[in-house]
């Protein structure tokens, strides 16, 4: 094969999704609508033509793993704590506490009743359709007020790491009741002391190199300590999205020695740089990880009506018990909150990696696949500005639903 064949087909592919992510808002469809449906079409499109399509499923966990890690730096490094911050905070905390709990264990109850299947294998299929994707979300809440867009961050993101601190407790061989707990607190423990570690001597690193060369060796850095991190079962998305905060947050430390060594003349640029680095990079490992998707996808699980009716039914689940932990951290649950709920890249991943003998029979590919594409449509009755950002014509904007607080 002519070496520059590869390179003509990823730079095509590259311009390809970001024309599809520009023009999405023009067809008023979410970016991740319209990603996995340009995948499908691609597979569609080779196999009419007589090709067999290329092997790409295996690849699919790795870049997801990518993406999913530059969307938590992503997120932390756009988070700025500001002074009376404190409360606003904790609010988008207990939210992701609440939604992710009692959606996994009504969803789990519903499978451990329904199918009969034992207590683990039932939160264990229910952990993924419970974890808000960071993917999805933070994008989705760009044009919202600062104090939305914070907390749509802070909580997606810990969604994420606290989804996978509790699937992989639950996935490792273990009585059940108390000693899951204390795995999951020693994961937790375990991770913040690395996090830490690792995050103060790569700062400190950053601000003393004087090589030209700086960021992607940084984030070279990074991601092998979060791959190190996941490759032990620890949520090293944790690592991630402590380093963002802290770097984005030296120039407000105290002054004093941890100050004065972190911060340098050149930081703020450098923090920029970096930042656009990390952008761009998360938009490439997202946009082809949703376009794999789509390649993959096996249609012949929409036939049946069970994956519709499971779908639906664990759609109605995740926005009630949405609303209802938002009711509580809030007061009220604002609307532009409740529908920006999707679920995604994360979700994918935990639900393969569930193993074969705890994969519910009721929750096949295609109930996933109406969740993850059905909150990122239901995405419309946000508003206008979630819908915008998201890509999607704000025509239900008008629509007042009873209980869920009017959107600002």
């Amino acid at each position: 094969m002519d070496p520059s064949i590869p390179v003509i087909a990823g730079s095509a592919l590259v311009l390809l999704l970001y024309l599809a992510d520009i023009l999405s808002s023009r067809w008023r469809l979410p970016s991740v609508v319209v990603l996995v449906l340009l995948g499908w079409m691609a597979r569609a499109a080779l196999e009419r033509a007589g090709f067999p399509p290329p092997p790409l499923r295996p690849y699919l966990p790795t870049i997801g793993l990518l993406g999913l890690a530059l969307v938590v730096l992503d997120g932390a490094l756009e988070l700025r704590w500001e002074p009376g911050k404190g409360t606003p905070a904790l609010r988008a905390a207990a939210t992701a506490v609440l939604a992710l709990g009692s959606m996994t264990a009504l969803a789990g109850a519903a499978l451990r009743w329904g199918e009969g299947i034992p207590w683990r294998s039932a939160l264990l299929d229910a952990v993924p359709l419970s974890i808000v994707s960071s993917a999805i979300a933070i994008p989705s809440a760009a044009r919202l007020d600062r104090a939305d867009r914070d907390h749509v961050a802070v909580e997606s993101s810990l969604s994420d790491i606290l989804g996978v601190l509790l699937f992989n407790a639950l996935a490792t061989p273990a009585p059940s009741g108390m000693s899951t707990l204390l795995h999951l607190g020693g994961n937790a423990a375990a991770t913040a002391i690395l996090s830490v570690a690792v995050c103060t001597g790569l700062l400190y690193l950053m601000s003393r190199t004087t090589h030209k060369v700086r960021f992607f060796p940084l984030l070279a850095a990074l991601l092998l300590a979060f791959s190190l991190g996941k490759f032990f079962h620890l949520s090293s998305l944790l690592l991630l999205f402590v380093f963002g905060l802290l770097l984005a947050h030296i120039p407000s430390l105290p002054k004093g020695a941890v100050r004065s060594r972190l911060l340098y003349p050149g930081f703020p640029r450098d923090l920029r740089l970096l930042e656009t680095l990390v952008r761009e990079t998360t938009f490439v490992a997202r946009t082809f990880f949703f376009f794999l998707f789509g390649f993959t996808l096996d249609l012949s699980d929409l036939a049946g009506p069970s994956a519709w009716i499971a779908g639906a039914a664990l759609l109605a689940v995740v926005y009630a018990t949405r609303a209802g932990s938002l009711a509580l951290a809030f007061g009220s649950a604002p609307r532009n909150l409740v529908f920006l709920a999707p679920r995604g890249l994360i979700t994918i991943l935990l639900a393969e990696s569930v193993p074969l003998e705890n994969r519910s029979s009721w929750l096949g590919g295609g109930a996933l696949l109406i969740v993850i594409l059905g909150t990122s449509l239901l995405q419309v009755l946000a508003g206008r500005k979630v819908a915008e950002s998201a890509g999607v014509a704000p025509l239900l904007d008008h629509l007042r639903i009873p209980g869920l607080g009017r959107t600002p």
